[in-house]
This record gives structure tokens, sequence and C-alpha cells, in this order.
């Protein structure tokens, strides 16, 4: 049998979430989204289908400025560096993707899935060991 090559490669990356203490936490999430974007950053607000509630993040790289421009609006925001994943919506595909990190002896402390639609979710999760959990993801491993 054949075998091929699976792996995430561009849907998976690591980012920083951006966390907001307020009762009107969506509302707060897309403000923040709306200042970033008019200071020429590119977060990534995702609202799962169906439901009031958001998921802001913003690359590693961008970062220090978000929080510059946060202060200047006096927007609080708690940071939190994750790993950000583009999966299908499959039974199983987020045990998949989690599976191999605890294969690679890397500790999950902390995970969201958040349903796009019927075919995409993306999950976001946080390990001891980011930039390695990366690593596993992105290089492509044997499968049958």
């Amino acid at each position: 049998m054949k075998r091929k090559t699976k792996y995430l490669g561009e849907n998976c990356k690591i980012m920083t979430e951006l966390l907001f203490e307020t009762d009107a936490f969506e509302r707060m999430c897309i403000k923040a989204a709306d200042i970033l974007k008019q200071s020429g950053l590119n977060p990534v607000l995702i609202s799962p289908q169906g439901k009031r509630s958001s998921h802001l993040t913003v690359a590693n790289s961008e970062v220090k400025r978000a929080r510059d421009l946060f202060q200047t609006v006096r927007l609080k925001a708690q940071l939190r560096e994750v790993i950000l994943v583009k999966i299908r919506n499959k039974p199983g595909a987020l045990v998949q993707v989690l599976k191999k990190i605890a294969n690679g002896g890397i500790n999950l402390k902390y995970a969201v899935l958040i349903p796009l639609d019927s075919t995409i979710s993306y999950a976001i999760f946080e390990t001891d060991d980011n930039p390695a959990a990366l690593g596993i993801l992105t290089n492509p491993t044997p499968t049958r």
C-alpha cells in the first residue's frame, strides 16, 4: 500500500489570543479587531456559527503593536500564545491533531474548538511548548 504524506502546513500557526475581561466580550473583540485593522495589522476574528462569542488572535510579530494600540484607547487585554489550526469539521479531526501532540510528549494546557460551518472548524490551543507542537503538526508524517 502506498504511503501518503499528511500534515497541516499553512493551516497551522502560532498566534496570540487576546482575552478581554468584560460582559460585552463579543463587542469588545469586534471593536479591538477594527482598531487593529485600521492600524494596518491583520487580526483573525473567529465567530462560531450560531453563537454569540468570538476569539481574536494576532500574529506574534504584531503583539507589541497591538498592545501599544490598546493602551492608547484604554483597552485591557490578557495575552495568551496559542496555536491556531484550521481543520475539517468532522468527527475525530481534533482528536487526530491533539494525538500527534500527545505522542510527541507535549502537554496540552488549554483548548477550544470553534466550528465555523458544517465543513470547517478552528482549534485554538496552548501547550507546554508551542514551537515544538507546531513543529510536530507542520512536519510531514507518513500515514497509511
